[in-house]
């Protein structure tokens, strides 16, 4: 067996039993998030026969076995209920998903009322599921499904446990999960490139189009109403981690994307302040994507009144203090490129476009620009 990689196999009762080792089961997931990309799904979120005589090839030279497809259909049933088991565990009151250790936390005592009726879903006690975002890809319409003929709310997301989602007045259920807070950000920050946000709002034709593309992403038929109560969402957290973060004692994590302070200091401010008290334990993985989103409205101040007219209605000063931790938040920056970033984006229109770019562009960006490479001729 080559470094553990090989699948070792034993005979039960039941046949062949099959031992997976965490690397098959992230490149396995890899395969059908790819499959699932190019649309080779078919109903009930089984793919279709090609893609897997695909992935059962690709999976087979990868590891040096001669597996039959209904082996990495088993597996991918058993992803499927360990997708299943979470998220039912996440619609309970008291569960919550850690975004730092990757698993489902609770207090001690609601674990154990829990295991007392489901002694199954004691191991999810301990277990760390790496890639449970990733099985939301590619299981999310399967639980979709059943929300279709109850009335109410049910939301499951690493940023809202306990709030409701407003479906208007059809008395459906709307259905929030992992992966549609980062990508309805994604789209609000591209019309914002395109320039279609105004004063702070979004023009009718961007929300059309993002309705367009989150329902064509998730197959929903969500209309305007919904997507902007998100957007109310959004909002409220953004305005209140802003509130806390300016407030003394209270600092960003960004590595647990979270707002930490001693607990002294937030007991104190949670006496004046009782509804930020889910800040103490949740993480808010989008917030530097939301400074983006609102940082047009929020963040802004008057252009000094010796500037010229025209200019003031195209210029607009950008918050230092967002711009400085945008940039310290970058991975693999040391204290030089840092400093020489903060001069640089002193100029609003450098700084704006900074802010604008994707996370992952904007290290790039900025080393282009100040790091720029030789030219080499010919």
């Amino acid at each position: 067996m080559e470094k553990g990689m090989r699948q070792r196999q034993q005979r039960n009762s039941d046949g062949l039993r099959t031992i997976w080792t965490p690397e098959m089961d992230r490149y396995f997931i890899d395969l059908m998030l790819e499959e699932a990309g190019k649309g080779n799904r078919i109903d009930d979120h089984l793919f279709s026969k090609r893609a897997w005589n695909h992935m059962t090839l690709l999976f087979n030279t990868k590891f040096k076995v001669e597996y039959e497809k209904d082996v990495l259909k088993n597996r991918h049933k058993t992803l499927r209920n360990v997708y299943k088991v979470i998220n039912k565990l996440l619609a309970l009151d008291g569960f919550s998903w850690d975004h730092t250790r990757q698993m489902v936390t609770a207090h001690n005592e609601v674990w154990d009322d829990y295991i007392k009726v489901h002694p199954g879903a004691r191991s999810y006690r301990i277990k760390s599921i790496p890639y449970y975002y990733d099985l939301c890809e590619i299981y999310k319409k399967k639980v979709s499904s059943i929300v279709d003929n109850s009335c109410g709310i049910i939301v499951v997301d690493e940023i809202m446990m306990d709030e409701e989602v407003e479906a208007g007045g059809r008395g459906s259920r709307t259905y929030w999960e992992p992966g549609m807070d980062g990508y309805l950000i994604e789209l609000m920050v591209g019309q914002l490139q395109k320039g279609n946000q105004i004063d702070g709002l979004f023009r009718k034709q961007a929300w059309m189009e993002m309705i367009n593309s989150f329902n064509h992403r998730f197959g929903f038929k969500y209309d305007l109403h919904t997507l902007k109560n998100r957007y109310k969402t959004f909002k409220r957290h953004y305005n209140t981690i802003n509130k806390l973060l300016g407030s003394q004692g209270f600092f960003w994590d960004d590595l647990r994307q979270m707002v930490i302070a001693d607990d002294h200091t937030w007991q104190d401010y949670i006496q004046t302040n009782p509804d930020a008290r889910q800040y103490m334990t949740r993480p808010v993985p989008y917030y530097k994507d939301l400074c983006i989103v609102f940082v047009c409205k929020e963040t802004l101040t008057t252009v000094s009144a010796a500037d010229d007219q025209q200019e003031s209605s195209h210029n607009s000063s950008v918050a230092v203090e967002h711009v400085i931790e945008a940039i310290q938040g970058l991975p693999d920056m040391d204290d030089d490129l840092i400093l020489d970033a903060c001069d640089f984006l002193e100029d609003d229109k450098k700084a704006k476009t900074f802010l604008t770019l994707d996370l992952r562009l904007r290290r790039k960006w900025l080393i282009r620009k100040l790091r720029p490479q030789p030219s080499t001729t010919t």
